[in-house]
């Protein structure tokens, strides 16, 4: 690996870092995130009734 592309390659992670705007990117993480956890807590009883079902257990 040459110098030049050494160079090319840490100045690019440099640009991605100083340009990124964290609290967007986070904020957009959790909104994202938000509806899969509410949905997995509303479900949870039926996720688990699934999982047993499917394990082979008696009860």
């Amino acid at each position: 690996m040459s110098s030049c592309s050494q160079m090319e390659y840490s100045s690019g992670w440099l640009l991605f870092f100083s340009i990124t705007q964290w609290h967007y990117l986070m904020a957009a993480s959790v909104m994202v995130l938000l509806p899969v956890v509410l949905i997995f807590f509303f479900f949870q009883k039926y996720f688990i009734e699934g999982s047993n079902i499917t394990s082979g257990t008696k009860g």
